[in-house]
């Protein structure tokens, strides 16, 4: 054909369905890692120093784990929007492929 786009549609398609271990994984390490966290308590202590740390450190380390404690569900989202598209790109093309056919028929039969 041209040197225009292409895709490796089947590939797409297979890696896609990858994500889904991807993010099982991904939750399980985030679940672990959340209860180990949860079990250490304040890990810099509760003395003034610690407290300050807390004060100073609490936020993001609290956002980090949340935006861990995600990713899972991020990855099996983009394994089915990947799924998704491989198979919408897989239809557009079919579905050009009869138009361009259709058009050579009439062509020829003119």
């Amino acid at each position: 054909m041209s040197d225009g786009w292409s895709a490796d549609v089947e590939r797409v398609a297979k890696h896609a369905h990858d994500f889904d271990t991807h993010a099982q994984r991904a939750t399980r390490i985030a679940n672990a890692l959340r209860d180990a966290l949860d079990a250490t308590g304040a890990p810099w202590g509760s003395d003034e120093v610690g407290s300050s740390f807390d004060a100073t450190h609490r936020s993001a380390a609290d956002s980090a784990l949340a935006l861990f404690t995600g990713l899972g569900d991020t990855l099996g989202r983009m394994g089915a929007r990947l799924a998704d598209a491989a198979k919408t790109y897989q239809a557009t093309d079919d579905a050009g492929a009869d138009d361009v056919g259709r058009i050579a028929r009439r062509v020829d039969q003119a």
